[in-house]
């Protein structure tokens, strides 16, 4: 706020002005100490300087080569001063351990902790404690004090070492409370949290489980259902005096249970649970996902339980229209991995879009994956992956299977060296391979061809692709040869009228008035030339049995 420095005194002073008072002044920032800024949620917003890592986001400045401990929910960044770089932290409510640091400044960036019983909620107004009061610890600290939030009021300040505890101050008294700490006096050096005290209070139960930062809500195969959230006291107090949800729904509530309706709006409930001495407010968040689809342009697309289902082509135009999925998480989903199968799922991260937290997923990125790419031969699904559920967001049906319309022959029996005229035509044979055996291969969904047979053979169609069984139909094509002929066997009928002989044949104009009658090597009897209305009904006959 006015003025400016060089890298060196950004190091050592910082300047703070009161613009109210019309004063400024430079004060220390940093001073063989990391600088610990507390922030909004996902680190969003102003910071503010604070004495150490609690609970929220914070962002830490640190030397460069400072190592960090524990978790990293975030790579750190450089800084304009490039012996400094800014590190993100994430306190969590709930375990009461210290937020570990680096090497170099020991294994604790925390000021403030507060040991005892805790329920989870998804409150801002700091930890639940229940039970028994907790147990403050302040490490180099040397004040304390204590006091009601949101009243004007009771407030007690407290030397650290004067053997008093945070229940000797709190004196029974349950509500909301905050607790800042000093080194050696009220100023710039304090930190501090608030938290709430219900001792009554045992626990939150969400459809009969304990309601805890890893409950999550995913949709069975009609979608969501009503949720039951359930007060547990001790016996004494810890009854419901209201409760609240966004928008217009009806609860129903019974002083002990709340059953909160599937419907998208319901985001959290804001519960106030009274006790014997005071009340506290409880944030239960309805950890369901929720999803739509939308399309630029368009209006954003109803919320979604179920998976729609779309064709690969379908799907493909979306995509290429530049359409996402928003997928609606709980605040404490960080990431959610999302792809077709159990493997190779794309994280994305979830981020604050006005009171909703979520990710957008652009349909896009999965338009090259073999789901939607190549020919789909069983549905699949595109998935949301979390911790210990997987969510189907979009249902892609497998395309028609190939089928075989038409596959003929001209005969079916046939003397040596014939040809047979073959035709056949299948339907929905994108990416498959048509073959026609036994000798001819690869050929068009649809054709004709002569095929010369010098063997009794089966001719085979045959429809393949990867991922489905081979789809094949076989026609029949027997070679018949004199030896195994029997027209020869016929009687024909002798010249004499009435008169039948077993003779060496039949004459030429018999054989060729029968159609197919040649293909059957019938015997000849080259001194006959006549032709007889019997001898060629019997040839008819005997034509239409080897058919």
């Amino acid at each position: 706020a006015g003025g400016e420095f060089t890298p060196a005194e950004f190091r050592s002073v910082a300047l703070i002005a009161d613009e109210g008072a019309g004063r400024s002044e430079r004060v220390p920032l940093y001073v063989d100490e990391p600088m610990v800024f507390r922030l909004g949620a996902d680190w969003q917003g102003e910071g503010r300087k604070v004495g150490g890592v609690g609970i929220g986001h914070f962002i830490v400045i640190a030397p460069a080569g400072w190592k960090r401990l524990g978790d990293v929910p975030v790579e750190p960044e450089a800084c304009v001063d490039s012996g400094y770089r800014a590190h993100y932290f994430f306190g969590s409510r709930g375990d009461g351990r210290p937020v570990e640091g680096f090497e170099e400044r020991g294994v604790s960036l925390s000021v403030i902790v507060l040991n005892g019983d805790r329920v989870f909620d998804d409150s801002d107004q700091g930890e639940l404690f229940v039970g028994e009061p907790p147990v403050l610890k302040a490490p180099g600290m040397a004040l304390a004090r204590v006091g009601e939030e949101g009243k004007e009021g009771w407030g007690e300040t407290f030397g650290l070492d004067d053997g008093k505890s945070l229940a000797d101050v709190l004196g029974g008294r349950e509500g909301w409370f905050f607790v800042r700490v000093y080194r050696d006096g009220v100023g710039v050096d304090a930190d501090s949290v608030h938290f709430r005290y219900m001792p009554s209070l045992r626990e939150i139960r969400m459809e009969g489980e304990v309601y805890d930062a890893d409950t999550l809500l995913v949709p069975g195969p009609r979608g969501h259902g009503s949720v039951d959230v359930e007060i547990v006291g001790d016996g004494r107090a810890a009854a419901i005096a209201g409760v609240r949800v966004e928008g217009s729904l009806e609860l129903e509530c019974d002083g002990r249970r709340i059953e909160c309706p599937a419907d998208p709006a319901a985001t959290e409930l804001e519960i106030r649970v009274a006790g014997e001495r005071g009340v506290v407010d409880v944030v239960v968040g309805m950890p369901r996902v929720w999803w739509r689809v939308s399309v630029p342009g368009e209006a954003p697309g109803q919320w979604l339980d179920r998976a729609p289902r779309m064709t690969r082509e379908e799907f493909r135009t979306l995509g290429l229209a530049g359409a996402e999925i928003w997928i609606d998480v709980p605040d404490r989903v960080r990431r959610v991995g999302v792809g077709f199968g159990d493997e190779g799922a794309t994280n994305y991260p979830a981020t604050k879009s006005g009171q909703r937290r979520g990710c957008g997923v652009p349909l896009g990125h999965f338009v090259d994956h073999a789901e939607i790419d190549q020919r789909l031969f069983q549905d699949a699904a595109l998935s949301a992956h979390f911790a210990e559920a997987v969510v189907e967001l979009v249902e892609i049906a497998a395309d028609a299977l190939p089928r075989i319309v038409e596959f003929t022959v001209g005969r079916s029996r046939v003397s040596p060296d014939d040809t047979v005229a073959v035709r056949w035509r299948a339907e929905d044979c994108g990416g498959v391979t048509v073959s026609l055996g036994p000798d001819v291969g690869q050929v068009g969904s649809e054709g004709s061809r002569d095929i010369r047979v010098e063997d009794s053979t089966t001719l085979t169609l045959t429809l393949s692709a990867a991922g489905m069984e081979d789809v094949v139909e076989g026609r029949l094509i027997e070679v018949v040869r004199p030896d195994v002929v029997k027209g020869s066997e016929l009687v024909p009928r002798a010249k004499a009228a009435e008169l039948w002989r077993r003779a060496k044949g039949f004459s030429l104009r018999e054989v060729s008035a029968v159609r197919g009658a040649e293909g059957l090597a019938i015997r000849v009897d080259r001194r006959r030339r006549g032709k007889h209305a019997v001898n060629v009904a019997a040839l008819e006959r005997c034509v239409n049995e080897q058919r």
